[in-house]
């Protein structure tokens, strides 16, 4: 908790950047290792608070658009379906039509013509999850009230996103727009594939996203370690079985090796295996996206195996009328973690580990 902390207020503050929250969670189990949120008060001194929003955790609290974090729940989806592999191709205009509006990629020129599922979450390509929701529904070419059924039954039942986790602590449970809705229309849902036009929280992206990487298990979330018996002796929990798969092994292994696959030019270390996902979503203002604010965030995993990664640490950022960066501004808080866990975690090194 203390490096936690320590390590986002240096960032926060090296940056110039009012707002961050992280949390670093068991993948296997679903216990919460540490979880920070600045800016924040004193107990001590506890009305001395110019807002009283400091009051409110915010990675249970405050639902938000995750971006393109989510474009990993999309493609896992479709590929624990069968409509798809980390190989399937498609054509990359850098633009897609959805409802007579483009859906641009960030990269508008990167990657042009026929390349692969994998490339795309790669270079975090919007137009690849919004193919990845037409596959879902049986097209190549459409997106389908099937596609739109499917990915929300995945979203909601599956990832728990927009449902309460059942952690310990009050929690907000934001809103993921069901397929019978009169919202629903089919841009909402290409804009739900890249982690725009829904709301989640923190707590539900780790929760949920943990269960992609660690097998397919979906662990409820907690912040109680024990309790103390009437002698004054720490007992442990526990460790609960978990509630539900949402995905099997075998596309669990697919999506370690394509979020590992994101990290390919970071140089990590060989003995050890690392992925993660950026993800940057903009903000909305008078009921309508601004391109002057960004709210940015990076989730990421990592262990000595491919097989088995410990410790999942997600990160997020934002500045009223700023347009932060997930890739150079957030996504350094995990590097900084990274390593630091492994040690405090004493996971030893795997030589066999693969590139």
């Amino acid at each position: 908790q203390k490096k936690v902390e320590e390590v986002l207020s240096q960032h926060m503050k090296d940056l110039g950047i009012s707002h961050g929250s992280a949390m670093v969670y068991d993948p296997n189990s679903g216990k919460v290792m540490a979880m920070a949120s600045f800016p924040t008060y004193s107990p001590a001194d506890y009305g001395n608070v110019e807002d009283a929003s400091v009051y409110m955790n915010d990675v249970l609290e405050t639902p938000y658009e995750p971006g393109s974090i989510c474009k990993g729940f999309t493609m896992a989806s479709a590929i624990n379906e069968g409509k798809m592999t980390a190989e399937t191709t498609y054509y990359n205009e850098g633009t897609t039509m959805v409802d007579g509006w483009p859906i641009d990629n960030a990269m508008k020129d990167k990657q042009l013509g026929e390349i692969t599922m994998r490339t795309a979450l790669q270079w975090s390509l919007n137009t690849g999850s919004v193919q990845a929701l037409r596959l879902l529904g049986g097209s190549t070419t459409e997106i389908t009230q099937r596609g739109k059924e499917l990915l929300y039954d995945y979203y909601y039942n599956h990832y728990g996103l927009g449902q309460p986790t059942g952690i310990e602590l009050y929690e907000n449970v934001g809103t993921v727009v069901p397929p019978d809705s009169e919202h629903a229309y089919n841009s909402t849902y290409a804009n739900m594939t890249f982690g725009q036009g829904l709301n989640v929280t923190m707590v539900q992206v780790a929760a949920g996203w943990s269960s992609l990487i660690n097998g397919g298990y979906y662990y409820q979330p907690t912040v109680v370690a024990g309790y103390v018996d009437k002698n004054g002796n720490f007992k442990p929990a526990e460790k609960k079985e978990p509630i539900r798969t949402t995905v099997t092994p075998e596309t669990s292994a697919t999506m370690r090796g394509m979020l590992h696959d994101t990290r390919w030019w970071m140089g990590d270390p060989p003995e050890y295996y690392f992925g993660g996902k950026t993800g940057t979503a903009q903000a909305i203002r008078d009921g309508a996206y601004v391109m002057d604010e960004f709210v940015s965030g990076y989730i990421g995993f990592g262990g000595a195996s491919q097989d088995h990664p410990e410790y999942v640490i997600i990160v997020k950022m934002w500045e009223k009328g700023r347009t932060t960066s997930s890739e150079e501004e957030v996504r350094p808080v995990f590097e900084d973690l990274k390593m630091w866990m492994i040690d405090y975690l004493r996971i030893r090194p795997n030589t066999g580990v693969a590139e």
